[in-house]
């Protein structure tokens, strides 16, 4: 029904080699254990195909992991993502259809493909003959050059000699041509395991998979290094306290305001407690609580837990007190139970639920436009932004995760802004957003 893939072809070739590995090594420790059956054989053979069909077709282990748990054989794998490449629909509407059949033929038929295309799929082949592909599908996957392929092939190595010979050349940092001269003469692959010090069986391991750029068809691949992840920069804004979907409770000049407007530091504290708790606006809790006259009336009122209301070890700004030492220490000693520092990190941006983005300089266009920011899970480390010329401000381009787009836009107090939600619409928020 279909030409035989390299991604099948290596299953078969590191399930050999794992099984050989283990032979060679238990007749070397215990004559009676070489006979044992290998465990670790279809896990060595599924980390091959894992490995070609990551790297050589664009896909994640994820996505492998999910097609295997779905019921897709390493064949199954390899045909849906070369269809799915193909194509150019997407992985899961190939399984999807492929579910609904169970006939490669149907599914590349629905998707307006020819099964004698797929040969061509992840390599820069350009004849669909196994042949070509294999060597194609080797190439790119060890670095080794064609030429160097088709002339073992020419000495009458099989395609499962040369997928272990190549691996065990980048095992052991030896050309490919010494490992093949070596097995000529008749050593194991324990007898070249021992010769470059290398354990036989890290020499027959699946080598991960590296970056590789493909150059134009029929100009062979190009391999490239890869590239590190961009560091994320710290935005040295003023400290503030923020909610969990990054708007600002309370930063410190509104905390001095309330402070000059008669309330202690510790009333000021808590109210951003409950505020970044239940989302009421921190002027509203503090006026209720001048209302209520205690703190217990106010968390029962709003249903707070004490340990979430009075937990004030993540207080960033100043403690000043409107009361007398005496009364302020009784007031601290009422709820010293409940504190519990870095809790709620309060002087981090972008807060938690952010992806921190990274900088660079453009002029200002936007007055009160922030930086655009994209949503996940952890926040990377973060570095200093470059320093912007004199007519500029900081700006963040962002970096986000596969599936994932910009959203929003960064705090700017005092002025409106724009946010643009999930679905795409773009909404204005007013000065007074507490954003």
């Amino acid at each position: 029904m279909m030409r035989v893939f390299m991604i099948v072809l290596a299953l078969v070739l590191a399930c050999a080699a794992a099984a050989l590995a283990q032979n060679e090594t238990s007749s070397g420790n215990n004559q009676s254990s070489s006979s044992q059956p290998s465990m670790s054989s279809s896990s060595t053979g599924d980390q091959m195909v894992d490995a070609c069909v990551s790297r050589c077709m664009s896909i994640s282990q994820q996505q492998i992991n999910a097609m295997r748990a779905q019921g897709l054989s390493n064949s199954d794998i390899a045909m849906a993502a070369a269809i799915s490449m193909r194509s150019g629909q997407p992985l899961s509407a190939v399984v999807n259809q492929w579910q609904s059949t169970k006939n490669w033929s149907q599914v590349a038929s629905h998707f307006n493909v020819s099964i004698s295309d797929l040969a061509s799929a992840p390599a820069a082949a350009s004849s669909p003959d196994a042949e070509s592909f294999n060597t194609a599908f080797v190439s790119q996957y060890y670095s080794i050059p064609q030429s160097q392929i088709r002339s073992l092939r020419q000495q009458g190595y099989s395609w499962e000699d040369i997928n272990l010979m190549a691996n065990a050349a980048l095992r052991t940092g030896q050309p490919i041509s010494q490992i093949a001269s070596l097995r000529s003469q008749g050593l194991s692959w324990a007898d070249i395991a021992t010769r470059y010090n290398v354990a036989c069986n890290t020499l027959v391991s699946p080598v991960p998979a590296t970056c590789v750029m493909t150059s134009p068809v029929g100009a062979g691949p190009v391999a490239q290094p890869c590239a590190p992840r961009t560091p994320c920069p710290i935005i040295n804004l003023p400290c503030a306290i923020y909610d969990i979907r990054g708007r600002i409770i309370l930063s410190q000049d509104q905390a001095l305001n309330y402070y000059a407007n008669g309330y202690d530091w510790l009333d000021v504290a808590v109210a951003a407690n409950i505020a970044r708790y239940t989302g009421m606006p921190i002027f509203q809790v503090l006026t209720d609580m001048r209302g209520m006259g205690s703190w217990w009336n106010l968390i029962y009122e709003y249903s707070v837990p004490p340990s979430v209301a009075f937990n004030v070890a993540d207080y960033p700004f100043p403690q000043n007190s409107i009361y007398s030492s005496k009364v302020a220490e009784a007031n601290m000693k009422a709820i010293q139970k409940y504190q519990r520092a870095g809790v709620y990190p309060p002087c981090t941006y972008p807060p938690p639920a952010i992806c921190s983005p990274c900088s660079s300089c453009q002029p200002t266009t936007v007055p009160g436009q922030g930086p655009a920011v994209c949503p996940c899970n952890p926040v990377p480390t973060m570095t200093p932004p470059a320093t912007c010329p004199p007519g500029t401000v900081p700006t963040l381009t962002p970096t986000c995760p596969p599936g994932t787009v910009p959203t929003g836009t960064g705090p700017v107090t005092g002025q409106p802004y724009t946010q643009t939600t999930p679905s795409g619409t773009t909404v204005t928020q007013p000065s007074s957003a507490p954003y």
